[in-house]
């Protein structure tokens, strides 16, 4: 769920397009999804001269998913089968 301010704006809830082999595979993919939805909806706020003031945090509760959308080549051998977003 995207919030702007205190009212939720955007969310998405379903069966992920891409098989993934872990759950922390499914939470990078999920990630990236949100990642692509909220720079759709900060350019979309920047057309309407409401310019966000801060960066845009997305919350990800699996450490090896963490890891991956940090340094996601760091640990190249566990990770290069996952698709490239």
């Amino acid at each position: 769920m995207v919030r702007y301010g205190d009212f939720p704006i955007s969310w998405y809830s379903g069966i992920q397009k891409v098989v993934t082999q872990s759950s922390a595979e499914a939470e990078y993919v999920a990630a990236a999804l949100a990642a692509n939805e909220v720079v759709y909806l900060r350019n979309l706020l920047m057309f309407l001269n409401l310019p966000p003031n801060h960066a845009t945090v997305i919350y990800v509760d699996n450490g090896a998913a963490i890891v991956w959308t940090k340094h996601f080549s760091a640990d190249h051998s566990r990770s290069k089968h996952v698709d490239v977003r």
